[in-house]
């Protein structure tokens, strides 16, 4: 990587916080704003004004996919605080006919007033087995995947500066933070950006600092 001319920095934080121009945000196909960098993001954009609350509660009653309908019935709207960048997926799903598949990129610059945009990085999602949720498993090999795309679709739209979360580690996603980790490094090095200047890594602020520490200094030093 010696070779590129940008600056990789690993961050125990949100990846919304960061200055950037353009912010990953680890999605499921039904981009549903729920926990970890997602929620920080919708918790970053404004609330709705009546008549977007009228149009966030007829997206959420209108969703026919089988899937979608599970996934609202078991997780309470009434518990998320509805918001601009909720209201912006929920339009997103509905453009898009129901639920986007696994390797899909979905860029938001409507979430908010705010000047950075999201790029919805679809590394896993859900289906129904037996009337029950369950997640697809993700691979390093398939977060590779959808990372190079990413990458390559940032630096075509000209972002000098990105920060990304370590991606699909929550629950049975299928990926712990070193994994994570290599999977960002290896893709953004197949990508070969060349408008990149800047790349924030981030660990939320609930990650333990002993793993933060050991893989800021053995996977990222031997990155380099």
């Amino acid at each position: 990587m010696s070779d590129y001319n940008f600056n990789i920095e690993l961050k125990q934080d949100f990846a919304i916080n960061q200055y950037v121009d353009l912010v990953f945000n680890s999605a499921s196909g039904l981009l549903f704003m729920r926990t970890g960098t997602a929620e920080a993001i919708r918790n970053n954009s404004k609330f709705l004004f009546s008549e977007e609350s009228q149009e966030y509660i007829n997206l959420l009653a209108g969703f026919r996919d089988p899937v979608m309908k599970a996934y609202v019935k078991k997780f309470s709207v009434d518990g998320w605080t509805p918001s601009q960048a909720q209201l912006s997926c929920f339009r997103k799903i509905d453009e898009n006919g129901g639920p986007y598949e696994v390797g899909s990129l979905i860029l938001d610059d409507q979430w908010s007033n705010n000047s950075k945009d999201i790029l919805h990085v679809v590394g896993m999602t859900y289906y129904l087995k037996n009337n029950e949720l369950k997640t697809t498993k993700v691979s390093e090999k398939s977060l590779i995947s959808v990372l190079k795309k990413a990458f390559k679709f940032a630096d075509a739209k000209g972002y000098k500066t990105i920060a990304t979360p370590v991606l699909c580690t929550r629950g049975d996603y299928g990926l712990d933070p070193e994994k994570s980790l290599n999977s960002i490094l290896k893709a953004v090095e197949l990508a070969k950006p060349v408008n990149l200047t800047e790349l924030y890594i981030c660990f939320e602020s609930e990650g333990p600092r002993a793993t933060f520490e050991k893989l800021e200094d053995e996977v990222l030093d031997q990155f380099f």
